[in-house]
């Protein structure tokens, strides 16, 4: 079966495939044999005639393999190149379909996208440096959705898990919320998933930001200064971001009081270990 794996979590001995079709052109291309012929018959309706050749399924004239679709390479990717991992993001669901039946791989993406015919996968979890087996699609959607941020300074140790669409973070003054912001700004500026918004942009255009943009994480701190109530109710119904809104005032957002949660502190040998704990 495949193995799945999250952006950020990848071990740094595995290359990360990102451009399929540069690879494939320059490398799988010239590993197929039999075993591709089921991919490119299903995915692109096209036959493999030779070593770099296909029968196009328009007209049956000769075309080299460069001419298969994206997904067709990524797929082909996978099967022939499993100590790599590949970005499925570019995958429609005929591809999808072969990627999850596979007997072995490794992809990864930014966001949940995942075959209905799924059965099994393994994920792996980066805190226990192994992987684990799901056999269920809501459950694989809940592990992907699950944004995790880890990082440790001289002083703090960060370890936050995002179980929702929207986290709400609220507490007392001097509990560690802006220090909280502050350590994930420093890491928004390594990972483009994550932007950062607070006070300072309250003049900027960060709202056509917000909503102009996809697959990120937007952490919100002084919310009760930024967002107004139509910023609040676009958040609310965004199902193509994930949101850590940090302030007092949740009113607008439509949350359960399980998506509402305050700061934990405790003391590991000497640093501050910041974490979440329910607010109710």
């Amino acid at each position: 079966m495949i193995t799945i794996y999250k952006h950020g979590q990848i071990p740094k001995s595995i290359e990360i495939v990102k451009l399929n079709d540069v690879y494939f052109n320059k490398y799988t291309a010239q590993m197929l044999d039999n075993r591709a012929n089921e991919i490119i018959e299903k995915i692109d309706h096209a036959e493999l005639t030779g070593p770099y050749t296909i029968k196009s399924r328009f007209d049956g004239t000769t075309l080299n393999t460069d001419k298969l679709s994206s997904g067709c390479k990524t797929v082909l990717n996978i099967m022939y190149n499993t100590d790599k991992i590949f970005d499925i993001r570019e995958c429609g669901d005929n591809a999808l379909d072969m990627i999850y039946s596979l007997d072995e791989g490794k992809i990864c993406c930014d966001y949940p996208i995942i075959s209905f015919d799924m059965t099994r996968v393994n994920v792996y979890d980066k805190s226990k440096k192994k992987c684990r087996e799901i056999d269920d699609y809501e459950e694989l959607k809940e592990w992907w959705s699950d944004e995790e941020i880890n990082t440790t300074h001289t002083s703090f140790i960060i370890d936050l898990h995002f179980d929702y669409n929207v986290t709400f973070i609220t507490g007392d003054s001097g509990v560690g919320k802006s220090a909280l912001y502050s350590f994930i700004e420093e890491l928004s500026a390594n990972d483009k998933r994550i932007r950062c918004f607070n006070y300072l942009d309250q003049k900027k255009n960060y709202k056509a930001s917000i909503k102009n943009l996809k697959d990120k994480l937007f952490v919100i701190d002084n919310a009760d200064i930024l967002l107004d109530d139509k910023m609040r109710q676009y958040i609310a119904f965004d199902a193509q971001n994930q949101y850590v809104i940090i302030g007092r005032n949740p009113t607008g957002l439509m949350l359960e009081l399980d998506e509402i949660y305050e700061l934990s502190s405790e003391n590991i040998n000497g640093r501050t270990l910041l974490s979440l704990k329910k607010s109710f």
